[in-house]
Formats: C-alpha cells, sequence, structure tokens
C-alpha cells in the first residue's frame, strides 16, 4: 500500500480531494505533504501523524513532549533547520530524531553524529517552533551580534568611537571658533563651501535623473517571465515585519494571495513581536492557509526591522528572499519577474529592487509630493545609478536576494534604521551589484506631516549611519567602488544631508541680507556680493530643475490633478531640513530607536 492509499484508507483525505492535491502536484513539483498543508487540505499533526502510522515510526508531538535540552547542540542548529530535523529524546542507548521526512542526507548526517539513533515523525511546525523556543539565546546571537562580531567595519554599533566622536566635538569648535574670531572671512567660507556642495549635489542628481531618464526606456517589458514552468520555481521566502499592524492585515494577506506564484512553494513569515499580542491575535483570527508562519521575535535590543527579519531569516525554506512592508500591494507577477532576471542576468547581480510607489497618492498635497518624489527616485535616479556603476541605497521593501546571498553578508545590520541603503551599499563594497526592474510595488503613503516627519528622520537618520560606517575607511570604500562610485556615495547619500541641515542657516542668512534685516558692513569685499549673486542663481536654478523633475514623472505617469503638487515640489524639501534636525538629534541621542510608521490611515484602497 502506498501513502495515499493509506491516507484516504484512514480518512486522513477523501479521494476527491486527494485528486484535486495529486494535480497540483503534477503541475508544480510540490510534494504531496507540501500540497496537503499549504492548502488547508488536512490539519498537520493529523497528517504527519498518520506518516509516522504509515511508517512504523512514532510520531513526536514536540509541543506536549518538548525536546531534551541535554542531547541539543547548538552549533548543529544549521543543521536542524536545513534538515528540518532535531534531536528529540533518548530511547535507551538511541538518540531519538524526530523529523518531518526522513531523508539520505539526514540518515548521513545522523550516522556521523551519533553511535546509535532512531527516528521518530513529527510536524515541520513543531521543529520550527523547538528551535525558536530552545535555542533562542542562540537564535537572538545571530539576530543581532553575527555582522558586528565578525565584521565590525560594517557595523552601525560601533559607529562613533571615542577618538571619533571627540574629533567630530573638536571639529565643531573649530567652526565656531573661526566665527567668532573671523567673522567675515568665516561667513564667506561658510557661503562658499555651501553653495559648492549644493552645486555639485544638484549636477550629481541632474545628471542621474537624465541618465536614468533614458536608460529606463530600455527596460524590457516582454513576458518570458511567464514562461517559466511552475515546476522549475524555486521555494520563495517572502518575510514581512509586522508591529502593531492589526488593521492592514487583510489587504496584506489579501495581496500576498494574489502573487502569481504556486502556493505551495511560498514561504511567508510573519514576523511579530513577542509582546505584541493584538497582531498574533489578528493574524490567527484569520486562519491563514499554511504557507503564512508565524515568527514571535522574543523581546531584545535594539528593536529594529532588520533584527526581527534576521531572526525570521534564520528559519527561511526559500532559495530566494524579499521582504514585503506590512502595508504594500506588490505586483502579482513579481516573482517571476525577479527569478527571469537572476537567471538571465550576469552573475554579478546579488540584488533585485523593484520599483515603490504609493496607492494613496491622491489623499492629499503631502502624499502627491511623495509619490512624485518616488517617481524621481525609482523612475529615474535609481536607473542612473546601476548605469553609472555607483552603489544603490536600496528601498525599504521588494528588494530581492538570493538567501546564500544574504548568508554571505551576514543579513541585515540590526542597528541600523535605514539597512536597506547599508547592504546596498555593502554589496558593492563585495565587488556585485544591484538591478532596478520594472515591477511596481505599492505602499500607504503618510498623509499627515507629523508621520512624515517621523518616517523622514529615522531614513535620514539611518543615511547618516550608513554614510558614516562606510566612510570610516574612506581609502577601502574608494578602493572598492572606485572613483566614480565614491564620489556618487559622497553626493547621492552624503551631502544632501548636509545640505538639508544647513540650508536654513544658508537661506535664512540670504534673507537677512536681501531684506536687510542684516546690514552688511562697508567694508565688505565685492566678491561677497558675487557670492550672494551666485546663491540666488543657484536658487533659482535648483528650483527650476526640480519643477521640471516633477512634470517628467507626472507626465511619465499619467497623473491627472498634479499641478498644485508640481508647483510646490521645489518647498516640500524644506520639510527635509526639519525631518533632519530630528534625525542628527536622534542620532546623537538615540540611534538605533525604530520611529514606527502607523499604517492603515487612508481611505482610499488600492
Amino acid at each position: 500500500m502506498n501513502l495515499t492509499d493509506f491516507l484516504t484508507e484512514k480518512s486522513v483525505i477523501c479521494k476527491n480531494s486527494l485528486q484535486k492535491v495529486l494535480d497540483i502536484c503534477e503541475q508544480t513539483g510540490s510534494s504531496l505533504e507540501d500540497i496537503l498543508i499549504c492548502h488547508n487540505y488536512v490539519n498537520p499533526k493529523k497528517l504527519y501523524s498518520a506518516i509516522a502510522d504509515f511508517n512504523k515510526l512514532e510520531f513526536a508531538d514536540l509541543r506536549i513532549s518538548p525536546c531534551d535540552m541535554k542531547i541539543l547542540n547548538n552549533a548543529h542548529k544549521p543543521f536542524y533547520r536545513s534538515l528540518n530535523a532535531i534531536p528529540w529524546k533518548k530511547d535507551g542507548d538511541n538518540i531519538v530524531i524526530a523529523a518531518a521526512k526522513i531523508t539520505d542526507e539526514l540518515k548521513q548526517w545522523a550516522s556521523v553524529n551519533f553511535e546509535k539513533y532512531k527516528f521518530a515523525i513529527t510536524t515541520p511546525f513543531d521543529i520550527h517552533h523547538s528551535i525558536n523556543k530552545i535555542l533562542v539565546d542562540r537564535n537572538n546571537f545571530e539576530a543581532i551580534e553575527i555582522l558586528s562580531k565578525y565584521q565590525p567595519q560594517y557595523s552601525a554599533k560601533y559607529l562613533f568611537k571615542d577618538v571619533q566622536f571627540r574629533l567630530l566635538i573638536m571639529f565643531f569648535i573649530l567652526i565656531a571658533s573661526l566665527f567668532f574670531v573671523f567673522p567675515q572671512k568665516a561667513i564667506f567660507t561658510f557661503f562658499v563651501a555651501i553653495s559648492f556642495f549644493y552645486f555639485t549635489t544638484l549636477a550629481v542628481k541632474t545628471l542621474l535623473f537624465f541618465i536614468g531618464m533614458y536608460k529606463s526606456k530600455d527596460i524590457s517589458k516582454n513576458q518570458k517571465h511567464l514562461k517559466i514552468d511552475d515546476k522549475d520555481l524555486p521555494v520563495y521566502t517572502i518575510l514581512v515585519p509586522l508591529y502593531k499592524e492589526t488593521r492592514v492585515l487583510q489587504k496584506l494577506t489579501n495581496a500576498i494571495r494574489s502573487l502569481d506564484y504556486p502556493k505551495s512553494k511560498l514561504d511567508v513569515k510573519l514576523i511579530v513581536e513577542e509582546d505584541d499580542t493584538d497582531t498574533v491575535k489578528a493574524i490567527k483570527d484569520l486562519k491563514c492557509e499554511r504557507f503564512f508562519e508565524i515568527i514571535e521575535v522574543p523581546f531584545s535590543l535594539p528593536r529594529t526591522k532588520p533584527k526581527a527579519c534576521n531572526y525570521a531569516m534564520q528559519f527561511a525554506k526559500g532559495e530566494y528572499i524579499t521582504i514585503y512592508d506590512a502595508e504594500d500591494i506588490p505586483d502579482p507577477l513579481q516573482l517571476k519577474k525577479v527569478l527571469y532576471t537572476f537567471y538571465n542576468d550576469s552573475k554579478d547581480i546579488k540584488c533585485v529592487q523593484c520599483k515603490l510607489n504609493y496607492f494613496n497618492r491622491e489623499e492629499n498635497l503631502l502624499s502627491k509630493l511623495f509619490a512624485i518624489e518616488y517617481s524621481t527616485l525609482f523612475d529615474f535616479l535609481l536607473f542612473g545609478l546601476e548605469a553609472l556603476k555607483i552603489p544603490i541605497p536600496l528601498g525599504g521593501t521588494s528588494n530581492h536576494f538570493r538567501k546564500s546571498t544574504l548568508d554571505k553578508l551576514m543579513g541585515w545590520d540590526p542597528y541600523n534604521v535605514t539597512e536597506d541603503a547599508d547592504i546596498g551599499i555593502r554589496i558593492a563594497q563585495k565587488g556585485w551589484r544591484c538591478k532596478i526592474i520594472d515591477s511596481t510595488t505599492f505602499e500607504e503613503c503618510p498623509i499627515k506631516a507629523g508621520a512624515w516627519i517621523r518616517q523622514r528622520s529615522r531614513w535620514i537618520k539611518g543615511h547618516l549611519q550608513t554614510y558614516f560606517v562606510h566612510m570610516q575607511n574612506p581609502m577601502q570604500l574608494y578602493k572598492k567602488t572606485g572613483l566614480i562610485g565614491f564620489m556618487g556615495i559622497q553626493f547621492f547619500l552624503g551631502a544632501p544631508v548636509l545640505i538639508f541641515l544647513l540650508s536654513p542657516i544658508m537661506w535664512g542668512l540670504f534673507v537677512c541680507f536681501v531684506t536687510g534685516l542684516l546690514q552688511l558692513p562697508p567694508d565688505m569685499p565685492d566678491r561677497f556680493y558675487i557670492l550672494m549673486d551666485y546663491s540666488m542663481l543657484m536658487l533659482a536654478t535648483g528650483f527650476s530643475l526640480q519643477w521640471l523633475q516633477a512634470a517628467v514623472a507626472v507626465r511619465k505617469n499619467k497623473w491627472q490633478n498634479m499641478g498644485k503638487a508640481v508647483m510646490s515640489f521645489p518647498f516640500y524639501w524644506f520639510l527635509h531640513s526639519v525631518a533632519s534636525f530630528k534625525a542628527l538629534w536622534q542620532l546623537i541621542t538615540n540611534p538605533f530607536y525604530w520611529e514606527k510608521t502607523s499604517h492603515g490611515e487612508t481611505s482610499i484602497n488600492c
């Protein structure tokens, strides 16, 4: 008797349902067990108990009878995960290994590590639960400390060492002293320096925009990704970090169900904080299919999205991994488009970044401005970075990796609040590249200025963290990214934040001079007046280019009712200055604090 006959005989599944399951197995190449569970045909405990009976083995209910801690080995945890098996208990001289499936690889591993052993059957969920609960200290170490221990030069944990902090304080004291002792020369030098950074950053971003406008036309819009046979598709892990997200769970799970991908090959990790009982309850109330799995992250600091993703990645079954945020609505074909890119593009492509924009663009003026900004970034600027091989600070969602790549990178930096931007620079430092593709994930835009500033201050703080981490050794960064890449980091990642911070001072002084609120001394050199004229020209040029970029973005997307947003787009950047001062303060006082963005506020549905 084979297993399928045994399951029908034991009334685990009826014959009609079994035939449907076998048809799906034939179409997708997935195992019988995976289809039965992920499509909710049968309770996992009932199924694996029957499989144990079929194989004449003991069934191990690891929640009622937990693993014996004395026979577990922290060093073997990677094997427990990859083999879907864990030592359960001692039975005389035998070590009983509880496994979801007894494979040749498992038998070989057992023979190497134990003199005497035998097998029991359990559910894969019980194995994951056991690893999570019993080996929690090891799990936490791998989620939090592995990067800072083995590659501390890439960790924001050690952002400001004592010497660096003292040098920074001394620098600011020196600048303040110069303004006090030599006010005219200091003011003039300040204006020259800021004008240089402003002009260069403006020139770099304009160049990137127009290169991106040209290159984005070359995006392939063919449908070859549709020709990938479902049998050839790998298991794909989707990490979804959630914290107090009860309002958007239904929309999120529906969006993931809408992905054009075999559900038996989806491994969706809904990552929640252990004490976020409301979100855990809301997920359980949805009664999702079994390809959704709750991963509860035990309390530890820092309490950040990258820490949570690192924790959940330890349980990932997929060969490929992506992150979606709680409110995301991804392109249904996105996973197949990404795989087609990985299969057919250069081997040094280690990350595929999909485009982002907002489904609630029409909510108000702020959401329209944010949508224009995202379009200039994802429709143009990132393509410019890619074309010039400048390191790409990735977006916070819809970036896709091979799991092997993330393992080599030691995951995300849990101490960096823009782990996406950081990992993009680390990829470049490894000599690898990121690819931007034409697949859009729609997100929910903050619709209130306070929420926008909280979110943006976190992003700017993270960009500062990323910049300072990778500039701790500028010569190494230069050697690994080349001159163009190095300069791109300076003027795409570093200089914009400096301009946001100093612009209010610069334009405040400028307005005071023009209106006469601050009188220039009669002996002020002519070069100062020339500098004033130059600053006015830079302001006019900057405003004109921002209007142009906004208009191009609106036209490309064929958006309507965006006239006011286009005209006010240059003034939108003053909000960045407010967020930048908050970011700088938090970088000094609370560098690892994660500013939570609330979702489910919009009245517009995707």
